[in-house]
């Protein structure tokens, strides 16, 4: 299969040029009037907290009522400036120290935002894929989760004020072709806490953790049904509307895009077909599952094809170590006592087989590993399963196109935010004297906010 010629036909296509066509610029003048009428905002509430009495003061349970009503406005201040721009890394650096500020009232009681450890991993599984946790181990990835305090009636004790996950966020930074990029992996609020503006919140926290990394830009993949929310009236009739995800990536200043997927979409009926093949064998290579690997042999074979192929496999995979694929569909090459192949199987959040890696050091190693775990799964699962592989390899494209024509590319609604150019960037005293002087620019902004 041709996949650069597959991509360059859908993209030129009627359906995704109509698309295309129909993706408007967000006009940054709309942000620019929400960020001065809210700075105004803002600045009020400052005083009010430097005018509070003594007793209020001594009482971080009031205080801490009159503060959450602050730091709240910090996610819509945040969210309406390019957050690449001199002024939005102003703003966010300033979300940063209210996150700091807000914290040291409490002696770091009550953690707005943090990194996921390994000992949270049970509060925030509700809110992640177990497949993404297990790969939290990559130093270039980073999982932080937003939390929100639930505020009882009184002036209670801590024991009254728990910590709910409110969101998750799960990024990376990936090297591709000389340049880093960052890839959300996921994120997500939850429902009963939308109104706290989670992820908001965790789309500041990842900008401020990358303002020292010079990175060419920021991409999020969603498939067209996270772009839709369903709404019921009540009486049965769904009504359609931007999800959560999409209106977050509009804030944000994300343009979305149609691409084909780097993923083929299959399932084990078509895979057990591959059983009439007779590849070409070689003699001295033995297959063996991936139970009789130890835990360093795993780690040196991923690490090695990582490095020779960058951007292919995901850099998580031998931190994630050989316990999370499974032990029979997941097999590794042996050649004169070295490994010479993997292959990296396991069940995602979707309940589908997913193909971590599939490489050997020549085809024919990878077609024996590929034979071997088909005639394992063969017995034990049905048809119908939907099967995962990832066709960023020539190899693997060629091998679908050969043996799985009827394997269907999936298409993803890709965001992206390229950092902006710096010569027409702007520093917070150009974007003052604009926010000071939007009256005479737009005259009708008054009487719309009157």
């Amino acid at each position: 299969m041709d996949i650069k010629g597959f991509i360059q036909d859908f993209m030129a296509s009627e359906a995704v040029q109509k698309t295309a066509d129909e993706i408007q610029a967000i006009d940054p003048t709309d942000a620019i009037k929400h960020s001065y009428i809210l700075e105004q905002v803002i600045e009020e509430k400052k005083k009010e907290l430097k005018s509070l009495d003594d007793e209020t003061k001594a009482s971080p349970w009031r205080m801490f009522r009159r503060y959450m009503e602050y730091f709240r406005m910090y996610y819509v201040y945040i969210g309406m400036v390019h957050p690449l721009f001199s002024a939005g890394r102003d703003r966010i650096e300033e979300w940063r120290a209210a996150v700091d500020e807000y914290e040291k009232l409490f002696d770091g009681y009550f953690p707005y935002v943090s990194l996921v450890t390994e000992s949270m991993f049970p509060k925030v599984r509700h809110l992640i894929p177990a497949d993404l946790l297990e790969l939290s181990g990559d130093p270039d990835r980073y999982i932080i989760a937003a939390y929100q305090v639930m505020l009882p009636e009184g002036d209670g004790g801590v024991e009254d004020y728990p910590l709910e996950v409110a969101g998750v966020m799960s990024f990376s930074l990936r090297d591709m072709d000389d340049e880093v990029v960052v890839c959300i992996d996921w994120i997500r609020s939850d429902r009963e806490h939308a109104d706290a503006n989670a992820m908001d919140a965790l789309m500041a926290e990842m900008f401020y953790m990358i303002k020292d990394t010079p990175v060419s830009g920021i991409v999020f993949d969603m498939s067209f049904e996270e772009t839709l929310d369903i709404d019921y009236d009540g009486e049965g009739d769904e009504q359609l509307a931007m999800s959560p995800l999409s209106s977050l990536m509009e804030r944000w200043y994300f343009e979305a895009s149609l691409i084909p997927d780097e993923e083929l979409i299959t399932d084990a009926g078509s895979l057990k077909k591959l059983l009439d093949i007779d590849p070409e064998g070689d003699s001295k290579v033995r297959i063996e599952f991936i139970d009789k690997m130890t835990d360093e042999e795993f780690a040196d074979i991923t690490r090695r094809y990582i490095e020779e192929e960058p951007g292919v496999y995901d850099n998580g995979i031998p931190f994630a170590g050989r316990r999370r694929y499974d032990k029979k569909m997941s097999c590794f090459a042996k050649k004169n006592g070295a490994i010479v192949g993997i292959l990296l199987v396991h069940k995602n959040h979707r309940n589908e087989y997913y193909v971590d890696m599939a490489r050997g050091d020549s085809d024919g190693i990878t077609m024996e590993m590929i034979m071997t775990a088909i005639e394992e799964i063969s017995g034990r699962i049905s048809d119908d399963q939907q099967v995962i592989i990832p066709v960023k390899r020539e190899f693997v494209a060629d091998f679908t196109a050969q043996y799985l024509p009827d394997a269907r590319p999936t298409v993803m609604i890709r965001s992206t935010l390229l950092a902006p150019d710096p010569e027409e960037d702007i520093d917070s005293d150009e974007w003052a004297e604009f926010a000071e002087n939007i009256d005479k620019i737009m005259p009708d902004i008054k009487d719309e906010v009157d």
